[in-house]
């Protein structure tokens, strides 16, 4: 047997060649090995199945000139290789015909296969609101007595954010509907809330802070509370196959979460020169690690929808920096803190998508996510007035995002 089963034919040496005579060596075919991918292949994913086809064109067999010593030809997909010499004939034995292995594509339940092997990518947008799990506490208060929640000017828990929209993209490629590769991003570049109360004379900040004589914090006339939020997600995973409906995800995930906290107050009145005070918090929060997932895919007709569930366990490094002053006066806080712990953060969302072709399809569907062991802004709020007052990194807090998103997914 030769090479990957290719048989040659028997013949009597005296045949073979005239004593003295060379043998010229016989033609590679490259046709008759097995293929077998290479370890970058079986790394992504591509292995051998049983479905087999045919490469190449058969090879014609050559007639040696006159007088040529003996040499091997063959035509790999007719007869088996050859020994000839001139004017004498050797009967062919089987044929055996090389074979390299191929994926045969999933079929998807339903209409036509819309899922095929190849690139792909989804351009759309989301729209998505948020809630912070921070302590909740009050802000700014009446210093008329009773001190107690009836005379609160602003607590925490009132700061609401609304839905604002983002971009997302992903950009994957599929080897052969068993094994892919995706990345993805989505994120809202701002998150937004302010409140501005006006009392004159009764605005005041909790804690010493509100009566600190350097600054304008206590029985001030007005008072702007206000939280600025950016967020960024961004994914590389790899997804494999149970069958046709079933996947499963691992990856790597970051986030990036940053908090923007400003308090002013301006007193025109126990302060000359409407002196104006601030207490500044910026936060910001990187979550990096790795995550699983499972991914549920059905098709009918020409409708298909995702179900996608991922969690993982991260690490967090996270920064504070708190500045508290008044313009063109006195500094009483100028500090920065910055810490590494471990956050979680599991995701949901689904998807239905309208196929128009195997090639585009119109897409939406709805998201959660929620982060906790994040660093935010009001949390960091220390309004007390020694020596190494807010310092402390408190990365304790949680966030719960969620909405819609849509958008057109592109097979190519």
């Amino acid at each position: 047997m030769g090479p990957a089963g290719v048989a040659y034919a028997s013949v009597p040496a005296q045949s073979v060649a005239t004593p003295g005579a060379a043998v010229t060596p016989g033609v590679y075919d490259p046709y008759a090995y097995q293929w077998q991918p290479s370890p970058l292949a079986r790394f992504f994913g591509v292995v051998p199945a049983q479905a087999v086809a045919p490469i190449g064109p058969p090879m014609t067999v050559m007639s040696p000139p006159a007088g040529a010593a003996p040499y091997y030809s063959f035509q790999p997909s007719t007869t088996a290789p050859i020994l000839s010499t001139p004017g004498t004939v050797v009967a062919p034995v089987a044929p055996v015909q090389p074979y390299y292995p191929v994926q045969p594509p999933m079929q998807m339940q339903g209409g036509a296969n819309c899922f095929h092997p190849g690139p792909y990518a989804e351009i759309g947008a989301v729209f998505l609101d948020r809630r912070n799990e921070a302590r909740d506490f009050a802000i700014l208060v009446d210093d008329d007595p009773p001190l107690n929640t009836d005379n609160n000017l602003f607590r925490v828990s009132q700061g609401d954010f609304n839905y604002e929209v983002g971009p997302r993209a992903v950009i994957g490629y599929d080897f052969n509907q068993r094994v892919a590769y995706e990345a993805m991003y989505y994120g809202v570049y701002t998150w937004d809330w302010a409140t501005t109360v006006t009392a004159p004379d009764d605005v005041n900040v909790v804690g010493d802070l509100g009566l600190n004589p350097a600054l304008a914090f206590f029985n001030a006339d007005t008072a702007t509370v206000s939280l600025d939020s950016s967020f960024h997600n961004f994914e590389l995973n790899r997804i494999g196959s149970f069958n046709d409906c079933v996947a499963w995800i691992l990856g790597f995930r970051y986030i990036r979460l940053t908090e923007e906290f400003r308090l002013t107050a301006t007193d025109d009145v126990f302060l000359p020169g409407a002196t104006t005070s601030r207490y500044n918090v910026d936060v910001t929060n990187n979550l990096y690690g790795a995550q699983l997932g499972l991914r549920l895919r059905h098709m009918i007709g020409n409708f298909s929808y995702d179900l996608i569930g991922k969690a993982g366990v991260y690490a967090n490094s996270a920064e504070q920096s708190q500045f508290v002053g008044t313009d063109g006066g006195a500094t009483i806080r100028d500090s920065s803190t910055s810490g590494t712990d471990v956050a979680f953060v599991g995701d949901i969302m689904m998807t239905g998508r309208y196929h128009f072709s195997s090639a585009v399809a119109l897409q939406g569907g709805y998201q959660a996510l929620w982060l906790k062991g994040v660093a935010l802004a009001t949390d960091q709020l220390d309004f007390s007035d020694a020596a190494g007052a807010g310092e402390l990194l408190d990365n304790d807090g949680g966030v719960f995002i969620h909405g819609a998103h849509a958008g057109l997914l592109i097979v190519w």
